[in-house]
């Protein structure tokens, strides 16, 4: 941010970067109410990027004024921005992917139906919101094929968040990060079971 030029609230005013080349990965962002830390490709996995994250919170609890020390944190969040490309895909339109691979049910009303002049051609945007255990709430939203420089492919982003307040403890936040993750993996595990053996990581040349 450009000196003298005013914080807005909820938006990043600082980026944090390690030159540590271990850790060159994730991006730390600050700004008044807002503190977020980013995984950047190639993300390794959640063991090499949450210690990480977990200093750089420690640092910022630390770091408050006296005056705010004891002030709550009224939400934590951890996101996953996933993209199925066209490799997983294959030759499923975005409706057959979601039905066979990912396993939502999806019919469209007889009404409907007999307008349509070609299913394969349906664009689906899916967007859904659950109640988790241990107060937390996973939205999930799925979008129809989205194209992206001479890429294509059907991002799927989930969301874990709290839901309720949280003392600004090491412990009580670090307690809800590491829920809101196992909810998202396990959900992830489970949705792409029928895809596994074509599913690996994205290397940096990518």
């Amino acid at each position: 941010m450009p000196p003298g030029f005013p914080c807005l609230r909820f938006q990043p005013a600082l980026r944090i970067r390690s030159d540590d080349p271990g850790r060159l990965s994730t991006l730390l962002q600050v700004g008044p109410g807002v503190f977020s830390v980013h995984a950047l490709r190639p993300y390794k996995s959640w063991e090499t990027f949450w210690p990480v994250a977990q200093e750089g919170i420690d640092l910022l609890l630390k770091a408050r004024h006296d005056a705010e020390k004891l002030q709550p944190f009224f939400s934590a969040n951890v996101m996953y921005v996933d993209v199925f490309e066209e490799s997983i895909i294959g030759e499923r339109s975005v409706p057959q992917f979601l039905k066979d691979v990912l396993g939502f049910g999806l019919s469209l009303p007889a009404v409907m139906r007999e307008q349509v002049s070609n299913e394969d051609q349906i664009d689906i945007q899916l967007s859904l919101k659950l109640p988790l255990q241990d107060e937390l709430e996973m939205r999930l939203s799925i979008d129809g094929k989205t194209v992206w420089g001479d890429k294509r492919g059907i991002p799927m982003r989930m969301i874990v968040s709290s839901r309720r307040i949280l003392s600004p403890e090491l412990k009580d936040i670090s307690a809800v990060f590491e829920a809101s993750h196992l909810a998202i993996r396990h959900t992830f595990v489970g949705l792409t079971e029928r895809i596994h053996s074509k599913m690996g990581p994205i290397g940096e040349e990518l």
